[in-house]
């Protein structure tokens, strides 16, 4: 982005401009707690409310803005580590995160409307090592998904087979029952049924035993 190397004396003007601006600028040599060097990249966006103040309290708002910018995200990197400062990103396009840069711009005239975080750089090396340890991070989140879906395929054929198992053994008893029962009616009756309960001759032989018996 143009702009975000600033140097000092670069900028002249001849017209203060009070309508609301922005510009961009990168933070470099930002050091985590575990010493990755990154470079932040912000826009910020701000807006001078007293021309007066302004005038009476610096010669350089520009300069101020950046040393305090750099102020604070240097503070919030000296709080986290690579890892965690990759997961807080969010944080740094929220006001709240820069009180010093806030601070100076209200004690000069002016006011931080909003910081928008654009993103980082690193060393090309970092940046792979980061790489590699997402892709073994969602290696293993995927194997581990797999095998808990085959745990619960397998514990789901488990119960299957031990419903089934169940059913049979009730279907298995009931037939002993019911050939036990049979057997006792017979004996009382003096009787011998049809193999097939099911069949024609089976009717025709209850219907004949239940006209004897006066059923």
């Amino acid at each position: 982005y143009v702009g975000d190397t600033k140097r000092p004396h670069a900028v002249k003007f001849e017209k203060l401009r009070s309508m609301p601006d922005h510009m961009y600028y990168s933070v470099k040599d930002v050091r985590t707690k575990d010493d990755a060097q990154i470079t932040v990249h912000l826009m910020l966006f701000y807006e001078l409310a007293s021309i007066e103040k302004m005038l009476d309290s610096t010669n350089d708002p520009i300069g101020d803005f950046i040393n305090a910018a750099s102020a604070d995200v240097m503070t919030f990197g000296a709080a986290h580590t690579y890892e965690s400062f990759l997961q807080e990103t969010s944080t740094l396009s929220e006001i709240a995160t820069f009180p010093i840069l806030s601070q100076r711009m209200e004690q000069t005239g002016y006011k931080l409307m909003k910081v928008v975080y654009r993103g980082y750089t690193c060393a090309p090396q970092l940046q792979e090592m980061h790489n590699t340890s997402i892709a073994k991070r969602t290696k293993l989140r995927l194997d581990s998904d797999t095998a808990k879906e085959e745990q619960e395929k397998q514990a789901m054929e488990l119960r299957c087979r031990q419903a089934r198992s169940a059913q049979e053994r009730e279907l298995a008893e009931a037939s002993a029952r019911h050939k036990i029962e049979l057997a006792g009616l017979e004996k009382e009756l003096g009787v011998q049924f049809p193999p097939d309960m099911a069949s024609d001759e089976t009717t025709e032989f209850l219907k004949k035993l239940c006209a004897k018996h006066n059923v």
